[in-house]
């Protein structure tokens, strides 16, 4: 959300700002750090925990064990990966060409 924003407000170089900005936490994102980094899923949804620390304790969890990239390059590589393992035998269909 952080680089729509700036987008929209004529931000458009990121260099500077891409290491600090968080993973999105979904279901997708939640499997792919228990099984790449080993790092527990989180017992309810990021917009349902009792604090903030729980959810900056995860991001910083993911931000330790992250050691290949910045953390978001690290979500952008492994979202794709991931969201084709976990919608297998779900009924989604491909696009079509």
């Amino acid at each position: 959300m952080t680089i729509k924003y700036l987008y929209v407000v004529g931000y458009s170089d990121f260099k500077a700002t891409f290491p600090f900005l968080h993973i999105p936490i979904d279901n997708i994102i939640l499997y792919a750090a228990k099984d790449k980094l080993d790092i527990p899923k989180l017992t309810e949804s990021w917009s349902k925990l009792d604090s903030y620390k729980q959810y900056i304790d995860y991001q910083n969890e993911l931000r330790n064990k992250i050691k290949e990239c910045e953390p978001l390059r690290w979500e952008l590589r492994y979202w794709i990966e991931y969201a084709r393992i976990t919608s297998k035998g779900k009924g989604y269909k491909k696009c079509q060409s």
